[in-house]
């Protein structure tokens, strides 16, 4: 039972004082439309549109590009969905609920890891954020970094409900400033090249469609990882299908309407820098539009740095969620600032390899139903089958770092990886509960 005094409820600039306890009764508040303009913020700047050039820049048509978006917004959208919805019925952060199924060693191990990866996103995404800075206002890294970095950690040590009104006015605002950008970029582009066809082979299109998909998919269940973070002060009455399907078209609409943005605007000029490409078609409207991609950094790297300080306290490490949030803010500053382009390439590349992570921890804890009753494994099983999972997809990854032998030699260096341990993880736990099962019944 929390020993922390009640009254915290819906105080917008009250630090909150809860961090992985289960929020009691009393505290719970909101209603479930706050989940759309969280996921809706969360989406809503220049990294997504980055995540759309992908394609094009591989040499991918327009409209194969948004095909293989599509579909990966969609089946990783999905797994946010899910575990947004279930942040009403326990309560709790969604690292913090995935000790019911993997124990407290688990919740050791994928707290460090879900800390790691949101201290590395953060010093990683905020690069962006500080360019347009430096393109706006002239300042130096260093000033740019500090000012980004202290009005992010300011928002994320607050905490919960100043989080949520922190997206309902960047929705608007940032919304807003998305959409003149749309409607000034728009006539500019050229139906030719939208709807120009690849000059690929039907055998090098395949692979890159893949990957694509395999790239969206794993930017958008990398959320799933926080889901409940953001929904678990909801009144326990609140429904859990709608809070899912807010949160997918939330998230979903802005994603795709980014994503197919920046694709639109790369096949101009594949071989540009997508900053310098923005510069061009705004004109007049260059400033503030750069001041929109800086701001638009924010409300993600906030997500980043308040769920990375809670993944810590599910670590083990006993600090107060504000002291958490404020490291691992503080960490991440530190890290962009003693590291150099190269270093940030690389560590880029190290987190997109860590983020293979999610889909076998995902798979298990879903398929495990551990709020419908006791779950149908025990914490040994779910980490056994974890880590066999996570074995057997190895070599269908593919990333900058490391490719694996079926990827390269039979996939075109199409990265497979989540749909195995995806697969592997939910057949797991099905053989392993149904031999529960039978070996219960042969007992009695």
């Amino acid at each position: 039972m929390s020993t922390i005094e009640s009254g915290y409820t819906d105080k917008v600039l009250t630090v909150e004082p809860y961090g992985i306890e289960p929020i009691p009764l009393p505290e719970r508040h909101g209603k479930s439309g706050q989940v759309f303009t969280f996921w809706f913020s969360a989406n809503l700047n220049i990294l997504t549109w980055f995540t759309g050039t992908l394609g094009i820049v591989l040499g991918l048509s327009f409209v194969e590009s948004v095909l293989a978006m599509l579909a990966g917004n969609i089946l990783g959208t999905v797994f946010l969905a899910v575990t947004s919805g279930q942040g009403p019925l326990h309560g709790l952060p969604q690292i913090a609920a995935s000790g019911r199924v993997f124990g407290r060693v688990g919740l050791k191990i994928f707290g460090s890891v879900t800390w790691l990866s949101n201290v590395g996103w953060f010093a990683v995404d905020i690069v962006l954020g500080v360019l347009a800075l430096q393109k706006v206002w002239g300042l130096s890294y260093l000033e740019g970094l500090l000012l980004l970095g202290f009005l992010t950690i300011f928002v994320a040590v607050i905490g919960y409900n100043f989080i949520h009104r922190f997206a309902q006015l960047t929705t608007v605002i940032l919304g807003l400033f998305f959409l003149v950008m749309t409607i000034k970029i728009v006539p500019q582009l050229s139906l030719a090249h939208l709807l120009a066809p690849s000059q690929l082979t039907a055998a090098q299109r395949w692979p890159l469609l893949a990957l694509v998909a395999a790239a969206v998919f794993a930017y958008q269940i990398a959320f799933a990882a926080v889901g409940s973070d953001y929904s678990r002060y909801l009144p326990s009455s609140a429904s859990g299908r709608k809070i899912a399907l807010l949160t997918f078209f939330g998230s979903i609409l802005s994603g795709l309407w980014l994503e197919v943005l920046g694709a639109a605007v790369t096949s101009l000029n594949p071989q540009a820098q997508p900053l310098s490409l923005i510069v061009q078609l705004m004109g007049l409207f260059t400033l503030p539009s750069l001041l929109t991609i800086a701001v638009s950094t924010i409300p993600v790297n906030v997500l980043a740095i308040y769920s990375g300080g809670i993944a810590l306290l599910a670590a083990g490490i006993p600090l107060k969620r504000w002291l958490s949030a404020l490291l691992t803010g503080g960490l991440g500053i530190l890290l962009i600032v003693s590291g150099s382009g190269s270093f940030s390439d690389i560590y880029k590349s190290f987190l997109l390899l860590l983020s293979y992570w999610i889909t076998p921890w995902i798979g298990i804890f879903l398929s495990s139903r551990p709020f419908s009753g006791q779950p149908l494994i025990s914490p040994r099983q779910a980490l056994t089958l974890y880590f066999i999972a996570l074995v057997l997809s190895v070599p269908f990854m593919s990333s900058p770092l490391f490719t694996g032998y079926v990827a390269q030699r039979l996939l075109g260096n199409a990265d497979a990886s989540y749909l195995v341990s995806l697969c592997a993880s939910v057949l797991g736990v099905r053989l392993l509960s149904r031999k529960q099962s039978v070996s219960a019944q042969q007992t009695r």
